[in-house]
């Protein structure tokens, strides 16, 4: 019998241990810092790159071998190594970056292949950024109904025959103002005196 119980420990002793130790079974990497971010050309990233690896059951990979992959031609740049990729090791929580890209003077998108190993589990994705000028508001169209206005020739001397008058009225306006104001006042009208009428009397002729 107990040689039967031993036999049995001997054999479920291997399973129990697995099951106690999960298996990575398979690399996952999530970008948290990077994706879609807009750069000058010619600048330099001081922000970067952020991943974290984790296994299947979502904990994190600690010394995993994480490669950052810039294009050798087009929108694209150099790591502070001086080279397009760089390797980085992943610490207790999962994640490796990197910084400090010299950026090149071509203006599009950068396609970054980010690769992560450990053991035999792999796993890559593509990281997407831009080499450009940031995006402006869009400013809105006009009314498609409502065609651009051009001033003719003969609206522009209409306008400036407008603007002549206005100016003449107004300066007519001041002089009779100016005028009024110099000019003495009228005097004023007397009252009538009334006096003592004189009655002659004299004889008949």
């Amino acid at each position: 019998m107990s040689i039967l119980l031993r036999s049995l420990s001997a054999l479920l002793a291997p399973a129990l241990l697995a099951a106690q130790t999960p298996a990575l079974d398979g690399l996952l990497i999530h970008v948290l810092q990077g994706e879609g971010a807009v750069y000058a050309p010619g600048s330099r990233a001081a922000t970067g790159l952020l991943v974290e690896v984790t296994d299947g059951v979502r904990k994190p990979v600690e010394g995993a071998a994480v490669s950052f992959q810039l294009p050798a031609k087009g929108p694209g740049g150099l790591f502070p190594n001086g080279l397009t990729s760089d390797v980085v090791l992943t610490g207790p929580d999962g994640r490796a970056a990197v910084s400090g890209i010299r950026w090149n003077q071509t203006p599009g998108e950068v396609m970054i292949r980010v690769t992560a190993a450990k053991g035999d589990a792999r796993a890559g994705l593509i990281v997407r950024l831009t080499l450009g000028a940031a995006v402006q508001q869009a400013v809105p169209a006009a009314d498609p109904e409502l065609p651009p206005f051009k001033p003719s020739r003969r609206w522009l001397k209409i306008t400036a025959l407008l603007a002549g008058v206005g100016a003449g009225s107004t300066l007519a306006g001041l002089a009779i103002v100016k005028r009024q104001a110099s000019a003495p006042a009228a005097p004023t009208s007397a009252a009538p005196v009334v006096g003592t009428p004189i009655i002659t009397i004299g004889g008949p002729k």
